[in-house]
């Protein structure tokens, strides 16, 4: 379903059949499609009957709410923002090798559905699937998206052929002192 990339709504009908209703039914019944369905957090759900017309109405109401949601733009320096306080809270792992991949930057690609790009530096760095799932949910929660699936895509920025070359031999090269220092310490 999310590899389709379509806003969804979870409806669950013939509430009127449900005997013994108070306020904690639903949040149980929630609880229990939530665990039959992880992967569609993000969705909402509305319990309805369509027999005795019960909240019927207010499906077209959040269908409309999703759609508002998919076509979200978010700022450049609000992605950036969130991206710091991410990265400060949990380092980014990588997928192979002990070493935490440089994070760039992350820009917003589009929209219909949300599409975002996190640009890592160097070629061969990759950043574990868990790392771009606790992105997402962070994403999320700042800024909502309810209904719709966010695409996370990951872009590899080449590095400086100096930098490849520092970082192969384990560190900066010494720099070359310019003029001598002289008896005092001084230039």
């Amino acid at each position: 379903m999310e590899e389709e990339t379509k806003g969804l709504i979870l409806v669950a009908n013939k509430w009127d059949l449900v005997k013994d209703k108070e306020e904690s039914t639903s949040r149980k019944y929630e609880a229990e499609i939530r665990s039959s369905f992880p992967f569609l957090s993000w969705a909402p759900i509305i319990f309805v009957s369509a027999k005795d017309k019960l909240r019927t109405d207010k499906v077209l109401d959040l269908a409309f709410k999703v759609r508002e949601e998919r076509r979200r733009q978010i700022a450049y320096n609000a992605l950036q923002k969130l991206l710091k306080t991410v990265v400060a809270r949990k380092k980014p792992l990588a997928e192979l090798g002990n070493f935490s991949p440089y994070i760039h930057d992350v820009t917003q690609l589009g929209i219909d559905p949300p599409t975002f790009m996190i640009s890592i530096r160097g070629g061969k760095q990759t950043v574990h699937d868990s790392w771009i799932r606790y992105f997402e949910n962070r994403l999320r929660e700042k800024f909502g998206f309810q209904g719709t699936p966010v695409i996370v895509k990951v872009e590899h920025l080449p590095m400086p052929k100096v930098a490849v070359q520092e970082s192969e031999k384990g560190g900066k090269r010494p720099q070359r002192r310019k003029r001598p220092i002289g008896r005092k310490g001084m230039y």
